[in-house]
């Protein structure tokens, strides 16, 4: 829905007894487990569990759309419960081959709830602090499995499941209590940690591995608590700078300038050159669950040479659950030339997403332009 103003703006997570002791707590293979794994070229057994995480990160990436309903939350849950067996489980001695296959189990569940870092990061206008963080994590397991260390391993794991297990309930509670309230994430976090802590006690995993637990935990409260993660769980779906709005029937319309392959690419801004007086505007879509209503802003701002200068905030309330996104638009007349940055945020809060583009003053004529729409 879209109101107008007639201002600038338009709303619009002993050595003998040592090593007798290490046999009986760890028995060795036997000869039939052996067997069974030189079936099996070294470099597949080797590299087996990081295809798994991949296959399952792969596979949810696909399946899982922007617009996240409830058998959507039951399949991320369902695969952080499955995670979490694995992980038991993991600590316990069977055979050879049966590790093995729950060690690769559990590499497939915890990729699978990489979807939901999907869901909630990799597609937010926002999200690429938290897309390399993510990524840094996966470079880790890499690494560790190139070099196969058993302690090492287990550990990053350990740190790549916390990261999703609090995530995810990050992501759920909203959904589930129909409000993105600080105080859901706040919950959500401390219940993942405490899931973890039994985890690791009933696993009888070495203490230290809570050490990650702990600084996962405050590395994401900080960041949320000072506004530089999105609030979850809205998602900024799509962002168009353009001119000529029109609202047809049910579609949020408008001309989009093309623009050359670095700016498609992302490595530079886009540009957009309207004529001369003409408004200048900035659509937006953002999904949120159904049941929410939030309140939010656009805030203009005009690159100066002290930096960035904030000219305008306009302030609506976003209704959740639409499955295109929420929309919303906001015009300027008279627009200076230069460099601007339009940021969707919480009334007075942290920042979802944000469009950098450049106005130029040359002649509008000379730039092709095509119909997108919301």
């Amino acid at each position: 829905m879209t109101q107008e103003h007639e201002n600038e703006l338009v709303e619009v997570s002993d050595e003998d007894d040592a090593e007798s002791t290490a046999q009986d707590d760890n028995p060795t293979a036997t000869d039939e487990d052996e067997q069974e794994d030189e079936k099996f070229p070294l470099w597949l057994r080797k590299w087996a569990p990081t295809a798994a995480f991949f296959m399952g990160f792969v596979f949810d990436t696909i399946t899982l759309g922007r617009r996240v309903g409830p058998l959507d939350l039951v399949l991320i849950g369902t695969y952080a419960l499955l995670a979490y067996i694995a992980l038991y489980l993991g600590s316990r001695y069977f055979s050879e081959k049966t590790n093995k296959m729950i060690q690769i189990a559990t590499q497939f569940f915890v990729g699978g709830m990489f979807s939901a870092l999907v869901v909630l990061y990799f597609k937010s206008a926002a999200g690429w602090y938290s897309l390399l963080f993510v990524l840094s994590l996966v470079g880790f397991m890499l690494w560790n499995e190139f070099f196969h260390k058993r302690e090492t391993q287990r550990e990053l794991i350990w740190g790549v499941y916390s990261v999703c297990l609090i995530m995810t309930l990050n992501f759920i509670f909203p959904h589930l209590f129909k409000s993105i309230s600080p105080f859901w994430f706040y919950l959500s976090t401390g219940c993942a940690f405490g899931f973890l802590v039994l985890l690791q006690k009933l696993a009888k995993y070495p203490a230290k591995v809570l050490r990650t637990t702990i600084t996962i935990s405050l590395i994401l409260v900080t960041l949320f608590t000072f506004g530089w993660i999105p609030p979850v769980p809205l998602v900024m779906k799509n962002t168009l700078v353009c001119v000529d709005f029109e609202r047809i029937k049910n579609e949020y319309t408008c001309n989009v300038e093309i623009q050359p392959l670095l700016s498609r690419l992302g490595i530079v801004d886009q540009s957009l050159h309207p004529p001369s007086g003409g408004p200048v505007h900035v659509l937006t879509a953002i999904f949120a669950p159904s049941g929410i209503n939030v309140k939010m802003e656009h805030r203009w701002f005009h690159k100066t040479k002290k930096g960035w200068k904030q000219t305008d905030a306009l302030k609506f309330v976003m209704k959740g659950g639409r499955k295109g996104g929420w929309r919303y638009h906001t015009r300027k007349r008279n627009i200076a030339g230069g460099k601007w940055r339009v940021s969707t945020a919480l009334q007075g809060g942290a920042v979802l997403g944000y469009v950098e583009f450049d106005v130029g003053t040359e002649e509008p004529t000379l730039y092709k332009r095509e119909r997108q729409s919301l």
